[in-house]
């Protein structure tokens, strides 16, 4: 199996060879300033433990808040 940490979700999961089994896949999430959680930002795999694989939202593009003058 390729090296598959940082890798979008939908990426690593279509790279499993067929008929291999499904991981289990539990997704975390900082919370929101508000205590909501977060919906948006791409899931990235950030570690495999046998058959469950944890991922978690990452906000990919320009950062966004206050311009620079």
């Amino acid at each position: 199996m390729p090296d598959l940490l940082g890798r979008s979700l939908e990426e690593a999961l279509s790279s499993l060879p067929p008929g291999a089994d499904r991981p289990r896949v539990l997704v975390t999430a900082a919370p929101k300033k508000n205590g909501e959680v977060r919906q948006n930002g791409t899931l990235r795999l950030i570690c495999c433990r046998g058959d469950t694989w944890i991922a978690a939202r990452f906000l990919d593009g320009p950062p966004q808040g206050k311009e620079e003058a």
